[in-house]
């Protein structure tokens, strides 16, 4: 289970998870249930029932029908060869308590617990993001660019309230927008 603010990078860390897991070279299948009627949420769950060894990453678990949650409770039970990455921005524990969040599949998904703390509790990795979005812009058809100390000086000074989501998107623009290939903070 992966908790964190919209734009934190939870479909990233699953990735990553994935990606450097032992069954890698199988499917990274990511649902998107959201706004889905339980009928086709259902027959999304079915599909990947039998995949072996995938990961399946839901977004947003916490908005999930109480309908469509014993469904995933009946995936989970049928499906012992995939591992399962649900992640949420919402309290849980919080929704568990209030009744809002079935108890059983709770208990059925809480076995390891990733908090990712939003962009700016974590300035150390601004840097590395931003480096990281510009081989991937690049890698994207992109013109290649770097930053300069001004432009990370200036990045480790803005909040980010769209976090690592609002990060990546400044540096896509940067990449089609800037003339030159050494972004300053200018």
């Amino acid at each position: 289970m992966i908790e964190g603010e919209p734009g934190t990078g939870k479909e990233l860390a699953a990735r990553a998870i994935h990606d450097l897991g032992q069954h890698n070279a199988n499917p990274f299948i990511p649902l998107d249930l959201d706004g889905l009627h339980d009928r086709e949420m259902g027959a999304a769950l079915d599909a990947i029932r039998d995949e072996k060894h995938a990961t399946v990453y839901i977004d947003e678990i916490a908005d999930l029908s109480f309908e469509a949650q014993a469904r995933l409770i009946h995936l989970v039970r049928r499906s012992e060869h995939a591992r399962l990455i649900v992640a949420t921005q919402h309290d849980l524990d919080k929704k568990v308590i209030e009744g809002q969040f079935r108890r059983d599949l709770f208990y059925r998904l809480n076995v390891v617990r990733l908090t990712l703390p939003s962009l700016s509790d974590r300035s150390e990795d601004i840097a590395d993001l931003a480096k990281a979005f510009l081989i991937r812009a690049r890698d994207q058809g992109l013109p290649a660019k770097q930053l300069d100390q001004s432009a990370l000086d200036a990045f480790l000074t803005y909040h980010w309230p769209g976090n690592v989501r609002e990060l990546e998107n400044i540096i896509f623009r940067l990449c089609v927008l800037s003339p030159d290939n050494l972004i300053t903070s200018k």
